[in-house]
């Protein structure tokens, strides 16, 4: 899970890692990816905004050409999956077994199920989320906003404490990362 507030480059860094695994290249400069399949199934922004606002930069200033990424860096079609609805669920499973992929970016997971995002509403969602994992044997990077208006950490406070349904998702997870407004 990566989490934070709307402008904390969320999307950049799962953008960034798509191409450095689809490529088998640097991750954010730094960190060596081995080729790979990447299914990024985005969902908050539109998809003309997500090719021309986040992947064709980072696409260009790679001096990445379409022919490095192709067989290996797909885009769903955007149109309202939920992780909640049987049947979008195995729209995504259909998704995984034609791409093959080794990781899943999931963008954003709060438009993506129903509910308040509290335990009860969570719970079969992460679940649903660790099955398809392990029956792919995928990795799945999930991007999701913190509670809006709660960016700044206040004393003391615990960062998890700003994402909806924070203790149900990290109990489910292998790790979380929250970014900032840069």
């Amino acid at each position: 899970f990566n989490f934070g507030a709307p402008g904390s480059i969320k999307t950049y860094i799962a953008t960034d890692a798509a191409i450095a695994v689809s490529t088998g290249s640097l991750f954010l400069g730094q960190f060596q990816c081995r080729q790979g399949r990447v299914l990024i199934v985005q969902e908050d922004t539109i998809d003309a905004d997500f090719q021309q606002a986040y992947l064709g930069p980072l696409i260009r200033a790679r001096g990445i050409g379409a022919e490095d990424l192709r067989g290996h860096l797909f885009v769903a079609p955007p149109g309202g999956m939920t992780l909640g609805v049987p049947e979008r669920v195995q729209e995504l499973c259909r998704w995984i077994e034609a791409y093959k992929p080794d990781l899943v970016i999931v963008d954003a997971f709060y438009m993506m199920h129903d509910g308040e995002g509290f335990g009860k509403d969570l719970g079969p969602i992460m679940k649903r989320l660790k099955a398809i994992r392990g029956a792919y044997n995928c990795a799945i990077w999930v991007i999701d906003h913190d509670r809006k208006g709660k960016a700044e950490a206040s004393s003391g406070e615990n960062p998890i404490d700003r994402l909806w349904g924070g203790r149900q998702k990290t109990a489910a997870v292998d790790a979380i990362v929250e970014s900032r407004p840069v």
